[in-house]
């Protein structure tokens, strides 16, 4: 399974902290990229990639969670309070 790091998310309007991210995105070699949140769900469910975000020089994996019946990407436990991946940059017009 390939690693790829998540540097960036396109948020949506919505308040429910479950629905709030719509896309993650990065950059792997010289090509940015976003996929939309069900994707990425789809892609680690398949085995085709495991998604991580880098916080204070540590991968933290993406994991699957569910709320309510809809599923939804979070960052498995570490050592911070706060949101790894809701914290991240908002992905550019080059992130397509």
């Amino acid at each position: 399974m390939r690693r790829i790091e998540v540097s960036c998310i396109t948020k949506t309007d919505n308040d429910n902290p479950h629905e709030r991210i719509s896309h993650v995105g990065g950059k792997l070699k010289d090509t940015y990229w976003k996929v939309p949140i069900s994707e990425a769900i789809h892609n680690i469910e398949m085995g085709f990639f495991n998604y991580y975000v880098s916080k204070n020089c540590t991968e933290v994996d993406l994991v699957i969670s569910s709320h309510n019946g809809s599923k939804y990407l979070k960052t498995t436990n570490d050592s911070t309070e706060t949101n790894n991946l809701l914290e991240l940059e908002q992905c550019s017009i080059k992130h397509k």
